[in-house]
């Protein structure tokens, strides 16, 4: 009797614990409940450091573990927000490590979403889709926005640089000007070395590139050559309503060899 009784004390405490607490769930699939939304539809404006700082505690951590066979890792997310516009569950779709979902669900909880998208408040939810390179010892995020993966701010400037703007910055002459200025390094060539660098260019309002960083590298002096070019190259500025603006963009710069060897 004292045991049965142990049992149902017990009991009542978990689900008065669970109850009073009042952080985000890291749950399975809901369904029927919450309306659909894009993420950047519901995210407030203006929270641009959160993500960043997410970002950032994510980085540290990847730099702890042992990344050599990895190129890069994506993280995807389901966030579910109640009708006061904070978040209630998190569903993960993809991730390989349970301690960046919970720096998910411990930095997105604290985060504002839109509490309705008409008159009245309603539940919704919405993807979340953060991807990181790693190259060597550097590690790039970037998060979805609109079908492709923009850059995070790039924290260490006090400039702030634009993911996304209404006219993106495009280099004169196009691509093929990039291209002209690479000089393919010669122990690239010898190694067999070839495939596609991208970098990350921060262009200012005039259309110079006052710093550039890989995002992706293949290594043989290649990643340095391609930064070489794109800090060479002009570009015409990107705009937000008609004015130019600081905007950061992601270059690709291709190395192919020609079947003899050589560079192309």
């Amino acid at each position: 009797m004292k045991k049965i009784l142990l049992i149902t004390i017990s009991f009542i405490f978990l689900v008065s614990c669970a109850k009073n607490d009042k952080t985000v769930k890291i749950i399975k699939p809901v369904k029927g409940e919450y309306t659909f939304r894009d993420f950047w539809v519901v995210f407030e404006k203006g929270q641009n450091d959160l993500i960043d700082s997410l970002s950032t505690d994510i980085k540290n951590f990847l730099k702890k573990i042992n990344l050599r066979a990895q190129k890069s890792l994506l993280f995807d997310y389901e966030l579910y927000i109640n009708p006061e516009g904070k978040l209630d569950k998190i569903l993960v779709l993809q991730s390989l490590y349970p301690e960046v979902d919970e720096y998910v669900a411990e930095h997105a909880a604290k985060w504002e979403f839109k509490k309705s998208m008409g008159n009245q408040p309603a539940p919704t939810r919405t993807n979340l889709k953060l991807q990181f390179f790693i190259h060597g010892n550097e590690i790039t995020g970037s998060i979805e926005k609109g079908n492709r993966f923009v850059m995070f701010t790039k924290k260490e400037s006090t400039d702030t640089y634009f993911i996304a703007v209404e006219e993106m910055p495009e280099p004169i002459g196009g691509i093929k000007a990039i291209q002209e200025k690479i000089v393919y390094p010669e122990l690239a060539q010898k190694s067999g070395i070839e495939g596609r660098v991208f970098v990350k260019a921060y262009i200012d309002e005039t259309g110079n590139v006052v710093d550039a960083e890989i995002i992706k590298g293949i290594g043989g002096g290649c990643d340095e050559a391609a930064i070489k070019a794109v800090k060479a190259t002009k570009f015409n500025p990107g705009k937000q309503r008609g004015k130019p603006v600081k905007v950061q963009v992601s270059v690709p710069i291709l190395f192919r060899l020609n079947p003899n060897g050589n560079s192309k």
